[in-house]
């Protein structure tokens, strides 16, 4: 596992390696699986929230002309996904489709 560690990390490969040994009680264990089982299931509940608003958004109506593209972003501006299982969708496009208008631009 020491040999994974990011490369801005300092410490030195064997440091980490000494780091990774230590007394693991039954009850610590015990404690660290029911934290993993529930991370996994917390992920699976956001994925699932992630799909139904998916699934909402696009039975919503288009306003935006589809003759009229969304201007690239500006590098200020970061690409936001909602992560689904093997795929994902481009929010700042699907708000462009449903308000027509570019939330993601600083108009006064």
């Amino acid at each position: 596992m020491a040999a994974l560690r990011d490369p801005r990390i300092r410490a030195s490969q064997d440091t980490i390696a000494k780091s990774l040994v230590g007394d693991y009680r039954r009850e610590h264990l015990f404690t660290l699986r029911q934290s993993v089982d529930l991370y996994r299931e917390y992920q699976r509940q956001i994925a699932a929230c992630e799909e139904e608003i998916q699934r909402l958004m696009k039975g919503l109506e288009t306003k935006a002309d589809p003759a009229v593209s969304l201007p690239p972003a500006k590098d200020s501006v970061k690409k936001c996904k909602v992560m689904v299982p093997a795929k994902a969708m481009a929010l700042r496009e699907e708000a462009y489709r449903i308000l027509a208008v570019d939330l993601t631009t600083n108009r006064n």
